[in-house]
């Protein structure tokens, strides 16, 4: 599975979906990973990070989208990116499918496979997962470190594999 990972395209946020040491484990586990240009910079990470992590750095989040199977985000892909969306892309992000329902005809009109972290259970069964934690550590903060984003990883790449791809969320949101 080919991952990608590009800037976050709201100027108010400063995580990043996937940070280094996360790549490395990607890598270390076979799969090859795409990062645009700066995608880390808000978070404290420059793309030298990225490239001794063994991430390709490609310089436009649309290259990234082309040559992605799944791409991770914070949040999911912004008006300026539907144009890269292509049929059978695996995203993970905060969808915000609570607050705007409707853009779940985006997803379907794509035909992208979407994973809501806002969607993910947490344990008790009584709340969802929390996404939009900030809380700094070591003066960042980063996604990856979220239980929630761990877990999605997990869910993606080593359950969801092996099945089809084009058939919706997961059951986390159809398609």
């Amino acid at each position: 599975m080919i991952i990608g990972l590009v800037k976050e395209r709201p100027a108010w946020e400063y995580r990043v979906a996937i940070i280094p040491q996360t790549i490395k484990q990607l890598i270390d586990d076979g799969y090859e990973v795409y990062v645009e240009t700066g995608a880390g910079e808000r978070a404290g990470f420059i793309d030298e990070q990225y490239i001794e992590a063994g991430a390709i750095i490609l310089h436009t989040a649309m290259e990234v989208y082309e040559k992605s199977e799944f791409i991770a985000k914070i949040w999911a892909p912004q008006e300026d990116e539907y144009a890269y969306l292509h049929p059978n892309l695996w995203i993970l992000g905060n969808f915000e499918s609570y607050k705007k329902p409707e853009r779940t005809e985006i997803w379907q009109k794509y035909k992208i496979n979407c994973v809501a972290l806002e969607r993910l259970p947490r344990l008790s069964r009584v709340q969802d997962m929390p996404t939009s934690n900030s809380s700094p550590r070591e003066g960042r903060t980063d996604a990856p470190n979220n239980a929630s984003m761990r877990i999605a990883f997990f869910v993606i790449l080593k359950v969801f594999r092996p099945l089809p791809q084009g058939r919706g969320g997961g059951g986390l949101l159809k398609s």
